[in-house]
């Protein structure tokens, strides 16, 4: 095309501008690019902060129940002392004793039933 059609038809503007609008877009796609990797590993960091929340919770749950075993521990043996006779007292922490193998027992399988398989590690995406 001749130099003065062009130049008759804007054509050298019209080439300029797609060429702003083409830089644009492969700044734009750049960023989009970008943003989408973050936000795959924002995904990876709430999916273990999530796993991390559960073994939070199990670990809440287990420690509630060793405090209310060792506090029903202290109060027998706090009252199997208040018996006063020797006799009494060697039954009593006797009981104690079965009664605490017992929920030893218990507790241990209730620990091994709620606590959950260790999930494999979660591998980050390779980058782009």
């Amino acid at each position: 095309m001749n130099g003065w059609l062009r130049d008759l038809l804007g054509l050298p503007d019209i080439e300029r501008a797609l060429s702003r609008i083409e830089r644009k877009l492969a700044e734009a796609d750049g960023k989009l690019n970008y943003l989408t990797r973050r936000t795959k590993i924002m995904d990876d960091i709430l999916r273990e902060l999530e796993a991390l929340n559960q073994k939070v919770t199990v670990l809440d749950s287990v420690q509630d129940s060793a405090v209310e075993l060792l506090t029903g521990l202290k109060k027998a043996l706090d009252d199997a002392l208040g018996l006063g006779k020797a006799e009494q007292i060697a039954a009593a922490v006797r009981a104690i004793s079965d009664k605490l193998g017992s929920e030893t027992e218990q507790l241990a399988a209730a620990v091994a039933a709620n606590t959950p398989v260790e999930p494999p590690p979660v591998e980050p995406a390779p980058a782009p």
